[in-house]
């Protein structure tokens, strides 16, 4: 089991040790922007020193001062998605049966007491036409809710258990994890750009090569994983996750018309990125909002 804040709650002070070394992913990740931040800090510091009296003074400052800004957002998205619970499924009332409002004609609802203390509906069904039940957790599961054996907890629109961020990536933090994956990208391309701005705009001596090495390098690195983002960008149009692929990839489901495979992206994209998907909210790291039936916990 990963422990992280939202499923263990440490009891003494080896607990306590253990979720602090847990967070070694993120703490890395913080390490390594705050070095490219920092080198691209230096690079424009010795250029203010160079020439403190011209117009490229400004034009160093400017640059330094977007560096601050976009890096800032970089790292407070991360720590977003690292510290934003992902959403798991609560025992009440998912203990109880959900009511099926699917088009299965084998379904036969479950018997016994409890049943109709569940005021919450679900579509999807298991391989035997029956209602998805996690032993481990002993209750019902939403639909695309899935057990993650990591936090050993359901998660809300679970899409996978991020061992780098130390947290399940779902419904609460999945928003989050994407903009971090596009931000990188992004922020690596500009700050890239603005050092060759440096190199060839105000720095009037021969540009070092182990400053420009230093700006592709970063510029490789943040597109390569902005490759990830994209990716994720795409199943997230198409209303799929990482976890949703891979059931389907052995579990085949019967064939599903237009209008219901168009119902689930529209109640994945909701779910995720909230009911009001205007430009600023989607793009800004703010957390979504959204209409649902049952709380995150």
């Amino acid at each position: 089991m990963q422990q992280n804040i939202h499923s263990f709650t440490p009891t003494n002070g080896k607990d306590r040790c253990k979720l602090c070394l847990s967070y070694c992913g993120p703490i890395y990740l913080v390490v390594v922007i705050l070095s490219f931040l920092g080198a691209y800090a230096a690079f424009f510091i010795g250029l203010c020193l160079r020439y403190p009296t011209s117009w490229k003074l400004a034009v160093c400052i400017s640059c330094l001062f977007t560096g601050a800004v976009l890096g800032g957002i970089l790292i407070f998205t991360l720590l977003r998605a690292v510290f934003t619970p992902a959403g798991y499924v609560p025992q009440s009332p998912w203990q109880y049966p959900p009511r099926y409002i699917g088009e299965c004609p084998g379904f036969v609802p479950p018997s016994g007491e409890g049943v109709g203390e569940n005021p919450n509906t679900v579509r999807q069904l298991d391989r035997h036409n029956q209602l998805r039940y996690c032993t481990a957790c002993k209750q019902f599961k939403p639909d695309r809710a899935y057990h993650c054996e990591s936090c050993e907890r359901c998660t809300f629109d679970f899409d996978h258990h991020c061992p780098v961020l130390n947290n399940c990536i779902g419904r609460g933090n999945y928003k989050m994890f994407v903009l971090f994956l596009c931000y990188v990208p992004i922020v690596g391309c500009v700050l890239g750009g603005l050092m060759f701005v440096g190199f060839f705009l105000v720095d009037e001596a021969e540009p070092a090569v182990a400053w420009m090495v230093f700006a592709m390098i970063m510029m490789i690195f943040c597109a390569v994983i902005g490759i990830f983002g994209c990716v994720h960008l795409c199943w997230l149009c198409r209303g799929e996750s990482t976890m949703g692929r891979h059931v389907s990839s052995f579990n085949k489901q019967r064939g599903r018309s237009k209008e219901e495979r168009a119902r689930e992206r529209e109640e994945h994209c909701n779910a995720v990125c909230g009911v009001r998907r205007v430009w600023w909210r989607l793009v800004m790291p703010v957390l979504p909002l959204r209409e649902e039936a049952a709380s995150l916990v």
